[in-house]
């Protein structure tokens, strides 16, 4: 078994990171994705947290698929594309706006 040494708690791009990220588990693993994939505070400040901030909207708005840390870190998540402003994929789907709309 191979060990990853683990990125210090007080890091200032694992902190930035981990603070912006709104699903706090699985910090241990996370620690170690965020030391195996290389992230540096210039890439949090550059390309993570503002692909954070759109997807974040992608996220409420679907209401699932929010990867827990670790994984959106393997994934390279912030690499992801957003959708374009004139899609729908950032909306429900008919079914779960019907579903919803059905409980109120």
């Amino acid at each position: 078994m191979v060990r990853v040494a683990l990125i210090p708690d007080d890091d200032p791009g694992w902190c930035a990171f981990y603070a912006a990220y709104p699903w706090h588990a699985g910090k241990l693993d996370a620690r170690k994705a965020y030391r195996q994939m290389g992230v540096t505070m210039e890439l949090v400040e550059r390309e993570v947290l503002p692909a954070l901030a759109w997807q974040m909207r992608l996220w409420e708005r679907q209401g699932y698929g929010m990867p827990l840390p670790a994984t959106y870190l393997r994934g390279r998540r912030w690499e992801d594309e957003p959708p374009p402003l004139s899609s729908t994929a950032h909306r429900l789907p008919a079914w779960a706006a019907t579903a919803k709309g059905a409980q109120s």
